[in-house]
């Protein structure tokens, strides 16, 4: 049961947060695509051909990413599904500063990012939206 109010909350949170991303989008431009991960272990790869919203649950201590997207932008969330599991973003993220985003750490919490890429070129900035949800 508890799996699945989480599961419920995952939807909620990518419901949320594409209605805020249409109403910031011109008619024009593709629909945002939700993909929700239930759980993501040691490694894992974003993979999104257009901005997306990608909800990643966390279910091993620690998780290396790659992003692998020919696209200009994209969100994550992620869901700390066992509770201080760690990430280790890929080179090709650049981030304020030059340093990473702390994760939450209490199991269920969400951290929010957005990823840009001007030149959809590979390489990406990165941007902690907000955590702790």
């Amino acid at each position: 049961m508890e799996g699945e109010s989480l599961s419920a909350s995952i939807a909620a949170l990518a419901q949320e947060i594409g209605a805020d991303i249409k109403g910031l989008r011109t008619g024009k431009q593709d629909a945002v695509l939700f993909t929700v991960i239930e759980a993501a272990s040691w490694d894992y790869v974003v993979e999104v051909t257009s901005p997306s919203i990608v909800v990643l649950t966390l279910t091993a201590p620690a998780c290396t990413l790659a992003v692998q997207a020919p696209c200009q932008s994209f969100r994550l969330a992620l869901v700390q599904g066992t509770g201080a599991n760690k990430v280790t973003w890929p080179s090709n993220v650049r981030w304020p500063y030059g340093v990473p985003p702390v994760l939450s750490y209490t199991q269920g919490h969400i951290d929010l990012f957005e990823f840009l890429s001007p030149n959809a070129d590979g390489q990406w900035f990165g941007f902690f939206l907000g955590g702790g949800f």
